[in-house]
């Protein structure tokens, strides 16, 4: 399996004041092309030190993409670092500069005597024309070792990567993928019921990577041989019984998506009645394209005065159990179910801080609810870690029960 690296370029990334999204995106669309992600690392802007960074890559990766460093300004290191890298000097590039020009025009903008320095590239580079900006991407080679070099303004770089690097680098990486999304579980927890199926250089090999509470394995086997194949899939298979219903889909998909597509192969609908998490649960859902098929209503109830009088949740109740309770959620999921006459309904009700816990209630205390006519499902959790990832993951999971128990 071929490797890639990732180089990012900007003191603003490494002083925090910018996040890396170019690093994720690429890191998932690498993994798509079957590459195995040998170094991502980030480098302020110092033409040495990238030019160190590619002697280091190359000795682990077989292609490395760098991003930013392109623009016009003193800052902007990336083509003199490729300069000394290579050893070969820059030059000027009549066609380049063309390009550059005629960007401006149809924008009716005047160029800067500034932005030529754009169209100098290293000798014997191949320049990769940028349509939605100034800076033209560099594609430069040192023996087998390829490197990409585009833009750090996303949206040029994801257009970039998509039109020049992915159709050449497409089926270089030699290998079949296969992925389960798992939810519910932490990563040691699937390692333990893995066990020496994660081991480093066991075939199938499986990469385990955590986002948003969500784990991606990826199963990783060479092409071209039939016994590889009959691997990967008695691979998946084994991960798929050991897992169990922690495994929510064996494609590349979301939790909402997944939940979204069982509603609407059953015909079913859902509704939402939410407080500490503001709609989450029902923005999560129709976030995902048919949604509308399937989701009928949501209600935001964050003040007691609202899932009394909106959701119709008894005052006593509130009283004597207070809103984050067993008692409370299930009264506003039956409530919800009965309003909007939906098959199935999801609450939630509890303490995402950073204040208002109590030591019976501390903060990540979440009480959730799913209902249908049938049954009432309440589980009660406890995600401590924050406010913005208490919500999260009371949503994911609110969801989560959903498919788990309804679906």
């Amino acid at each position: 399996m071929k490797k890639a690296a990732i180089i990012s370029v900007g003191n603003e990334l490494i002083n925090g004041s910018c996040y890396d999204s170019n690093s994720e995106w690429l890191k998932e669309k690498l993994i798509d092309l079957n590459f195995e992600l040998s170094l991502s690392m980030k480098l302020p802007d110092e033409h040495w030190a990238l030019a160190e960074a590619l002697d280091y890559a190359s000795r682990f990766s077989d292609i490395c993409i760098i991003t930013g460093g392109l623009g016009p300004t003193k800052d902007d290191i990336t083509r003199d670092a490729l300069s000394v890298w290579t050893g070969r000097p820059l030059v000027y590039k009549d066609s380049l500069f063309a390009h550059i020009e005629s960007y401006f025009q149809k924008r009716r903008r005047r160029m800067s005597e500034i932005n030529s320095v754009q169209a100098y590239i290293p000798e014997g580079s191949q320049p990769l024309l940028n349509n939605n900006g100034t800076a033209p991407g560099i594609k430069i080679s040192s023996g087998s070792f390829a490197v990409y070099s585009l833009p750090g303004v996303p949206s040029e770089m994801k257009a970039m990567f998509e039109q020049h690097i992915a159709p050449e680098i497409s089926g270089q990486a030699f290998a079949d993928r296969r992925v389960l999304k798992v939810f519910g579980l932490g990563e040691s927890s699937v390692a333990e019921l893995l066990g020496d199926m994660m081991d480093r250089g066991a075939n199938p090999e499986i990469n385990c990577t955590v986002k948003e509470y969500v784990i991606t394995l990826s199963f990783l086997a060479r092409a071209g041989s039939k016994e590889a194949e009959d691997l990967l899939s008695n691979s998946v298979d084994k991960a798929k019984s050991l897992l169990g219903e922690y495994v929510y889909a064996d494609e590349d998909i979301s939790l909402p998506e997944a939940a979204v597509r069982r509603l609407l192969d059953a015909g079913k609908t859902v509704t939402t009645a939410e407080s500490c998490t503001g709609g989450l649960i029902a923005k999560l859902l129709t976030d995902v394209p048919g949604s509308s098929g399937c989701f009928q209503i949501g209600w935001v109830s964050y003040s007691n005065e609202a899932k009394s009088e909106r959701l119709g949740v008894c005052p006593d109740t509130l009283k004597q159990y207070g809103a984050v309770s067993e008692q409370t959620v299930r009264e506003m999921a039956e409530n919800a179910l009965k309003i909007s006459a939906a098959d199935f309904s999801v609450s939630v009700s509890g303490v995402a801080g950073p204040s208002g816990g109590t030591e019976q209630k501390p903060v990540g205390t979440v009480y959730i609810c799913v209902a249908s006519k049938e049954k009432c499902v309440v589980r009660k959790l406890f995600y401590p870690g924050g406010r913005k990832g208490c919500r999260l993951r009371a949503a994911l999971t609110g969801i989560d029960v959903l498919r788990r128990e309804f679906l």
